[in-house]
């Protein structure tokens, strides 16, 4: 994800890219990570959480990302039936 931007935006990357100092790198493989930091609600989190730098989002991980309440995939797959 960029680290200052209008919107917050994520993708895919491929192991072996090199990433800037202006990018942020998660770790994450699985649809479901991915899903939730695409969602709105970080989204709103990020913003609520995070600086701005001229009106954009400066995303801060350690605000924004480390603090990031993460549903509980397995809680939503075996809720009661």
């Amino acid at each position: 994800m960029v680290a200052h931007a209008k919107r917050l935006a994520m993708s895919w990357s491929e192991p072996w890219t090199l990433a800037s100092n202006a990018v942020m790198v998660v770790s994450v493989d699985d649809d479901y990570s991915m899903g939730v930091l695409l969602s709105r609600a970080h989204g709103a989190w990020a913003w609520a959480r995070s600086s701005t730098l001229k009106g954009d989002l400066r995303y801060t991980p350690s605000t924004a990302f480390m603090t990031f309440p993460f549903p509980d995939p397995w809680r939503r797959t075996h809720a009661r039936r």
